[in-house]
């Protein structure tokens, strides 16, 4: 998390640990992982419980505690990812090749381009936000039918 802490999804609970040692303190609820971004601002939950299954800003007051609503900003089960510092996502809306991103301070979203056709899968995004890293999956495959093998 920053050059003090880590955190850490163990069981069903998000953790942080100070590397000096000690007890860690649970971050959030159970069945999420949960990171502080922004200052300690907010939250970026990503919410394992059924119903809730998506990628989720939840705002801090100074003492850390949740104010207002929690906001979900990405669904599950969409290939997404963020520059380092959290401070946007994109995503792949739908089953379409076109790309949004959603800022984690605002939840506002915005059409940001073209995803790759066909099989391909963003694995990283600079920090600039101009170059993304992506897969793209090419299985070649033949069949062929032997026929008498044990003649």
């Amino acid at each position: 998390m920053d050059s003090e802490s880590i955190v850490a999804y163990v069981g069903i609970k998000t953790l942080q640990y100070s590397i000096k040692g000690g007890l860690a303190s649970q971050v959030y609820l159970d069945s999420t992982f949960a990171i502080p971004i922004q200052g300690n601002k907010r939250l970026l939950v990503n919410d394992f419980r059924m119903g809730r299954e998506g990628l989720w800003i939840v705002s801090l007051d100074a003492l850390g505690r949740q104010t207002g609503e929690a906001k979900k900003i990405v669904p599950s089960g969409v290939n997404a990812r963020a520059p380092q510092d959290q401070r946007y996502w994109i995503y792949r809306k739908g089953q379409g090749n076109e790309l949004w991103r959603v800022w984690t301070s605002t939840g506002k979203e915005e059409r940001f381009g073209k995803a790759l056709p066909g099989q391909a899968y963003m694995r990283d995004v600079g920090n600039d936000g101009k170059e993304i890293l992506w897969i793209r999956f090419n299985n070649r495959s033949k069949l062929v039918l032997v026929k008498n093998v044990f003649e």
